[in-house]
């Protein structure tokens, strides 16, 4: 049997980061043990796994013995490919690292906090208006347009409201 502990998440200088932790052979005999690195996303609609495989360090230890592993996590790790731009993107938010012996058996959680790649898409003329809405530019731009419109204080306003949200 092994026993995991001590798991730290450090960042690495180069926008990835270092998740380190201990694994114990808490047997009687040596054995081998493959430790595994699991990154994820808690999402309210998901687009992806719970989390994904994202290292593993393979570690032979006599009974008693104690080995701190060291595996590396980088924004591609965190990342999902975008059809739409042909491009692996970083969305913002905070992960869960997990280590353990097995996708079923993670017994060491933590959390990184990430500000994302900050890609911002294009504007094209396909673009909705939500897209327009919430483009740092573009958003701006096409709510002075839409308040220079006459009337739009008659209508009612869960009608203004799908406009905008097309």
């Amino acid at each position: 049997a092994f026993a995991y502990s001590g798991l730290e998440v450090a960042p690495d200088g180069d926008g990835g980061w270092t998740v380190s932790f201990t694994v114990t052979n808490t047997g009687g005999r040596a054995g081998r043990e493959v430790a595994q690195l699991y990154a994820g996303v808690e999402q309210d609609r998901p687009t992806r796994p719970r989390h994904e495989l994202r290292g593993f360090a393979k570690v032979a230890l006599d009974p008693g013995e104690s080995a701190r592993i060291e595996l590396p996590l980088t924004g591609r790790d965190l990342s999902v490919w975008d059809p739409r731009d042909r491009r692996w993107s970083l969305a913002a938010g905070t992960y869960t690292v997990s280590v353990g012996a097995s996708s079923r058996d993670l017994p060491l959680r933590g959390e990184i906090t990430t500000e994302g790649d900050r890609y911002v898409r294009p504007l094209t003329k396909y673009c909705t208006v939500g897209e327009w809405r919430s483009h740092p530019v573009g958003g701006p731009v096409i709510e002075e347009i839409i308040a220079t419109f006459p009337g739009l204080d008659d209508l009612p306003p869960e009608m203004l409201e799908m406009a905008r949200s097309l």
